[in-house]
């Protein structure tokens, strides 16, 4: 549990730090109002390593940033095999079984989803709601 664990951890920074990249590299392709977006992304992120919390509001704000440069087609091999294991799967194979791989994967996290809003998270017992997270990467 303890190595899964450092794992995760592992991951989740590795991403945070691919988001930042991917926010300087917004920051250098696009100027103007994009720019400005993404120096907000980048503290915005900042925030979030030091503890903060942040609104649904702010992340949807910062999704947009996002539309195309972080689809699963675009991402490289180093971040798709680190994108499987945070969620659990094994990351072997070609890059286009790692993408329909976690298109699976978030497929299904997406009809549970569905399930779950449609049913309410109180029907769940506890062991139903720590596996959902960690499905989901959560602790």
């Amino acid at each position: 549990l303890k190595k899964k664990l450092r794992v995760k951890l592992e991951v989740a920074s590795f991403l945070q730090d691919t988001v930042d990249e991917m926010a300087s590299s917004i920051k250098q392709k696009k100027g103007g109002k994009k720019a400005a977006r993404a120096e907000a992304l980048k503290e915005f992120i900042q925030k979030i390593r030091n503890g903060e919390s942040a609104s649904n509001d702010e992340i949807g704000q910062f999704a947009k940033l996002f539309n195309d440069e972080f689809t699963l087609d675009n991402l490289s091999r180093v971040h798709l095999v680190n994108m499987c294991k945070f969620a659990g799967l094994t990351p072997f194979g070609t890059d286009v079984i790692l993408r329909e791989q976690l298109r699976s994967h978030l497929r299904a996290i997406k009809e549970d989803d569905i399930l779950i809003r449609q049913e309410g998270i109180e029907t769940l017992s506890a062991s139903e709601l720590r596996d959902a997270c960690r499905a989901r990467g959560m602790r």
